[in-house]
């Protein structure tokens, strides 16, 4: 899957499938893109681990349309921290703030079924 993929999953959800708040080439995605496989790998390492047995290495994406270096199981997930983000950086609307922080739980209870 590519950022590009994850960012079109999160238009609808944050109700912006015209890129009128972020554009397809804000920073932002790629600020957030990257800092939420940051977390995905503190938090949860076992999405590390390749088939073969090795590790996966971080690197940082450079472009919103990289490849993003997680399986594809994780993009619901990514789906929901990039929504968390978005609302989160607009929190001073309580509504918003509201948002950001069911988009978190959601994000969170992406990983409370899984052994």
């Amino acid at each position: 899957m590519t950022g590009t993929d994850i960012v079109n999953a999160v238009r609808p959800l944050v109700n912006d499938e015209d890129k009128s708040t972020w554009p397809d080439d804000s920073a932002n995605w790629l600020l957030f893109l990257n800092e939420g496989v940051r977390r995905i790998y503190h938090d949860h390492p076992e999405c590390r681990l390749l088939t073969d047995g090795t590790m996966r290495v971080y690197a940082a994406m450079t472009a919103v349309a990289s490849t993003v270096p997680l399986d594809d199981v994780y993009k619901t997930a990514m789906a929901e921290y990039l929504a968390y983000r978005f609302f989160d950086c607009d929190a001073g609307d309580n509504r918003d703030a509201s948002r950001a922080g069911e988009h978190l739980q959601a994000f969170e209870s992406c990983f409370s079924a899984k052994p």
